[in-house]
């Protein structure tokens, strides 16, 4: 009897901690080699500066960036960038923790304010996470994005 009054009450203790799916909770990345990077929070958002001229009505200077909030055991982290089709890295900013809060540019380009698209459009970027000799890799897609 005792046997049974245990397994029904380590079912209830086990069923009792399932994860709400609905909650966006920390995201872990690693690999097999012990390199990690916790991801608590990616907010990606779209910025727009327009600059009025007699040419066309103007140009406008468009920006995706990404807030990063998280920690690593990494010794370095960079994100992938664009800026008008080139490619290139920019460093986070770690603490003495290890820990980062940061905004990345991801991507930029200048166009006339005539053609500002107005149409819904996903990025994504990559995240290498340095450790010694070791590199992870994380891709981060952002979702539906607009210039407002």
């Amino acid at each position: 009897m005792k046997t049974i009054i245990w397994i029904l009450l380590s079912v209830l203790a086990f069923d009792s901690c399932k994860k709400d799916d609905s909650v966006d909770s920390l995201k872990v990345y690693n690999d097999s080699k012990g390199t990690f990077i916790n991801i608590t929070r990616a907010d990606w958002f779209t910025t727009k500066e327009s600059y009025t001229s007699g040419f066309m009505g103007g140009s406008s200077f468009l920006g995706v960036k990404l807030k990063l909030i998280g920690f690593t055991n990494g010794d370095s982290v960079k994100v992938k960038t664009y800026g008008d089709g080139l490619i290139g890295y920019e460093k986070v900013k770690l603490n003495s923790q290890n820990a980062f809060n940061d905004t990345i540019q991801i991507s930029f380009t200048l166009t006339f304010t005539t053609n500002i698209p107005v149409d819904g459009f996903t990025k994504s970027t990559s995240l290498l996470i340095f450790k010694g000799s070791d590199t992870l890799n994380v891709i981060l897609n952002s979702g539906e994005l607009r210039y407002k």
